[in-house]
């Protein structure tokens, strides 16, 4: 009896040093009973501990049962639902604890965040509120109180507890900023402005609060106000790139976009001002130089496009931006060699390989074209783009075994991309075409054409195919029109609708197409000259017809079928 009654003694002193917060037994509670609740009590700590909060739970609610004015046990078990994500059990038991144990710091503080988890911000602010008034020099409890109060859409009771804290700590960024952003959420801008002078005042030279003050006046459209605050922050420091941007975009809002390039000029040279700032300044300017007829703003663009990559030599976004620059006022050479930098910089962006490719297929570089797109599939192997442009090279070089394997490729990779997928039909047609596998041309045309009904690329393509195969020729007719329709003045697509009505003997509507064909720029095509030969010769017109068939022939046309055509003067 001696031994198990110590034991009862030593495990009490032990609860009562380790805190577990249990409440006394009543006087006529038996002892043995009071110890079984303490022992639950630990046995539902370890297994918090451990992590096993469902077990925990179920301990902490036994205690309960037992001991239903166990405020500890209320304020664990609302611990435990609020790990579980159970949030209304987590606000009924903590909400029964505060009830057992008004005042306790820590369950209050722990109700209002289970109040916010269940969306009840205002009583969440009215907790903190009875915190802060029991401990009225806590500034904790009042910042929390109006946080709560801004979550419940009570803007002005938050000023007023936002006016309290500064009375005891006095003016500061964070408070002023707060107060600010209510009173103009509010519609008080009178009141807002206020804000930020009075902060303006404790640090006159502080240009981060003339630069949120710059801010307000903006969004007011008080520009004359705007400028003189960026007036004052340049006399601070000259070299706040920030406000002498903003004094330059005067300038961009009014439409002076020379006057404006040439103000931040200064900027765009010094290495200290950050490159973002003006590569999000000039950004703007890469297409708006390619499609202006102004020389003078282009020339600044691009002078201001070769200052950046001499401030940042080895930034490669500046070197990528110059090049756009130059790809968009037609310089290929220079933008070939900037992007070039760019990947000596910096391999892994993608565009900068696009726009390499794209140059090199307007230059007719296909052998470089495919040297490169092979580079580029070592980086990018998922990339559709560049199995289309490898593709596209080795169909211009007559490789048409290759190009069917990387178009093929190039559409399985795809994806949603619907403009490529339509792009790659129609490569594909002229490919299988040219491997004289008609059956799948044609499919392709079609699949091209599903994508895109009004693709006049592929309405061309497929109306010439069917045309030189002499099939379908109504059909071929169609399309060529539309496609005539949709994207005039075209000499190649005139001259096809022209062979069209040639090869169904309407030698009228032939003559009346490559006429257009001729005029528009055909003149310098041996095919189509060829052909207005050959609709010459059709109507009677034999002479004539010789004409351009030796006209065509010094334009570079070294085909048999003309060569006997000018033999024989004849068809």
């Amino acid at each position: 009896m001696k031994k198990s009654f110590w034991n009862h003694i030593a495990l009490t002193f032990f609860l009562m040093n380790v805190g577990i917060g249990i409440t006394h037994a009543q006087d006529d509670r038996p002892l043995l009973a009071d110890v079984e609740i303490q022992k639950i009590f630990i046995d539902a700590n370890r297994e918090k501990l451990l992590g096993h909060y469902q077990d925990a739970a179920f301990l902490f609610r036994e205690v309960l049962n037992k001991d239903p004015k166990n405020h500890s046990a209320a304020y664990e078990l609302s611990r435990m639902y609020d790990v579980l994500e159970e949030d209304a059990m987590a606000l009924k038991a903590i909400e029964k604890a505060v009830k057992l144990n008004p005042g306790n710091v820590w369950y209050m503080d722990f109700q209002g965040k289970v109040l916010e988890r269940n969306g009840k911000f205002e009583k969440a602010a009215q907790v903190y509120g009875s915190l802060s008034k029991a401990h009225p020099g806590n500034e904790y409890f009042l910042f929390q109180q109006a946080y709560y109060l801004v979550k419940a859409d009570k803007p002005a009771g938050a000023v007023v507890v936002y006016d309290k804290i500064e009375k005891m700590i006095g003016i500061n960024e964070e408070l002023a900023h707060k107060k600010y952003t209510l009173y103009y959420g509010m519609g008080d801008k009178k009141a807002s402005e206020n804000e930020l002078q009075k902060l303006i005042k404790t640090n006159p030279e502080n240009t981060n609060y003339l630069h949120i003050l710059a801010e307000f006046y903006g969004k007011e459209n008080r520009n004359k106000d705007v400028q003189k605050i960026y007036e004052r922050i340049l006399a601070l420091d000259p070299n706040d790139a920030e406000a002498n941007l903003a004094l330059a975009n005067v300038y961009k809002k009014n439409g002076e976009h020379l006057k404006y390039l040439n103000t931040i000029k200064p900027i765009i040279a010094k290495p200290e001002v950050d490159i973002d700032i003006k590569v999000r300044e000039l950004f703007p300017y890469i297409s708006m130089i390619g499609e202006s007829k102004d020389v003078e703003l282009r020339t600044t663009a691009l002078e201001l496009g070769e200052s950046l990559t001499n401030a940042h030599p080895q930034e490669a976004k500046a070197h990528s931006l110059y090049a756009d620059m130059l790809f968009h006022t037609n310089q290929s050479e220079a933008a070939l060699k900037s992007y070039q930098a760019t990947l000596k910089l910096d391999k892994s962006v993608f565009p900068v390989w696009e726009q390499i490719m794209y140059i090199y297929a307007e230059e007719r570089q296909m052998k470089k074209l495919i040297d490169f797109s092979e580079d580029a599939l070592d980086l990018f192997p998922n990339h559709a783009k560049v199995y289309y442009m490898n593709g596209f090279a080795q169909s211009f070089l007559g490789n048409e075994k290759e190009a069917v394997n990387m178009f093929e490729q190039a559409l399985m990779m795809s994806g949603k991309n619907v403009a490529l997928k339509y792009e790659i039909c129609n490569r594909l047609g002229v490919s299988y075409f040219n491997l004289k596998k008609f059956e799948r041309s044609d499919k392709m045309f079609e699949k091209a054409l599903e994508l895109s009904p009004k693709g006049y690329s592929a309405l061309h393509n497929y109306s010439y195919h069917l045309a030189k195969r002499g099939v379908e020729l109504d059909k071929a007719k169609d399309m060529a029109t539309e496609a005539n329709e949709l994207h005039p003045n075209q000499p190649a697509f005139q001259t096809n609708l022209s062979g069209i009505f040639f090869l169904l003997e309407k030698y009228k509507d032939a003559k009346a197409w490559i006429d257009k064909a001729y005029n528009n720029g055909g003149n310098k095509l041996a095919p189509t000259v060829e052909l207005y030969g050959d609709i010459l010769y059709k109507s009677g017109k034999k002479d004539e017809a010789l004409e351009k068939w030796n006209e065509s022939k010094k334009l570079g046309n070294d085909s048999k079928d003309l060569e006997r055509k000018i033999l024989d003067q004849k068809m």
